[in-house]
């Protein structure tokens, strides 16, 4: 959509930057798309480490957040 390609359906959190300096403006601003579920794989028969849950967990809020439209 920068590059002058058209319009592009993109997740507000990957715009929010190019909305905001006016790069980008938005062309149907009451459509919404239907959610795409995300799902995180890992192995059942190991043990989540810290790290992969603090890694989850922050998606989670990430992803929550960006879709109410509220800053990260």
């Amino acid at each position: 959509a920068l590059s002058g390609l058209g319009i592009v359906p993109l997740p507000r959190f990957m715009a929010t930057e190019a909305l905001a300096s006016g790069a980008l403006v938005p062309v149907l601003p009451g459509w919404r798309s239907e959610p795409i579920p995300l799902y995180i794989v890992y192995p059942p028969n190991r043990h989540l480490s810290n790290k992969v849950r603090v890694f989850v967990d922050w998606l989670v809020r990430l992803l929550a957040e960006a879709q109410l439209g509220k800053p990260a």
